[in-house]
């Protein structure tokens, strides 16, 4: 998965814990009611469904400009992660039975990808675009590629406040 410029690009191919491919179809981007962008990567198996009923109960940012997060994540560290765009300037990551706040300076790549979609952000490519050329370079990463966009009016987070006390508190730039 690739985010640039308040786009979320993913593409559809899914595995499983072994790292054979189980569907070259499968939906990985979903728009929270709230209108934060969620996409995971992982055992598809696994990770999807967290990310669905993270839809339900997303991530929101306060009137005073703080982040509640909502905590719906139950992963271990190597069945995957999902992300939670909430603003252009941020985003939340949920691994490991924990989360993460990842402040975005212009773009960030997750999954196997990764390395490739960000050097080709780098070099000025969308993040629809990082996600083709990582599909023609990444074993794991190909089908079709889908994107979502967030909304012109999502709020700009001033600080973040956990809902739950056994989450980890860091933070990472992008």
């Amino acid at each position: 998965l690739a985010f640039r410029n308040g786009t979320l690009a993913s593409d559809s191919l899914c595995c499983d814990g072994n790292q054979s491919i189980v569907s070259k179809k499968g939906k990985k981007l979903f728009k929270a009611k709230n209108g934060n962008l969620i996409s995971a990567t992982g055992m598809y198996a696994l990770v999807f469904p967290l990310a669905q009923k993270l839809t339900k109960k997303p991530s929101k940012i306060l009137p005073d400009g703080t982040i509640k997060i909502n905590v719906t994540n139950s992963l271990q560290p190597t069945e995957g992660i999902i992300v939670e765009v909430i603003s252009k300037e941020m985003a939340v990551i949920h691994e490991g039975g924990g989360h993460w706040i990842l402040n975005i300076s212009e773009f960030f790549a997750f999954g196997s990808g990764a390395d490739v979609a960000r050097g080709a952000m780098m070099n000025g490519a969308s993040a629809e675009e990082a996600i083709r050329i990582a599909s023609g370079v990444d074993l794991f990463t190909g089908g079709d590629v889908q994107i979502l966009t967030l909304s012109k009016t999502s709020r700009k987070p001033k600080k973040w406040h956990e809902k739950s006390e056994t989450t980890a508190r860091n933070t990472i730039t992008m």
